[in-house]
């Protein structure tokens, strides 16, 4: 959340404010996916999906500081981490 922030406190343009912000929620999701425990990760992006909601409802509605929030937001809500494996790798571990 802290370079969220960050992003928001910079002065670059709003394209470019966006467009970071996407790339930290889609490095902060590849890095949970990569992790070990996917229950674990899947708390942790519930709880940051959560953090960044939050945080943008304390701005005006469709603000600048608001479509940064959204942006992270929108990335966090596509992210898929499956707690249970596959049925295809359950049969080759068998």
């Amino acid at each position: 959340m802290t370079d969220l922030l960050a992003v928001i406190a910079s002065e670059d343009t709003e394209g470019r404010q966006i467009a970071a912000a996407r790339t930290l929620a889609e490095a902060y999701a590849a890095d949970l996916r990569a992790g070990t425990d996917p229950v674990h990760a899947k708390q942790r992006l519930l709880d940051i999906h959560s953090a960044v909601i939050a945080e943008q409802n304390q701005r005006r509605s469709h603000s600048r500081h608001w479509r940064i929030f959204e942006a992270a937001e929108l990335v966090l809500g596509d992210v898929k981490i499956n707690v249970r494996p596959s049925a295809s790798v359950a049969r080759t571990a068998s």
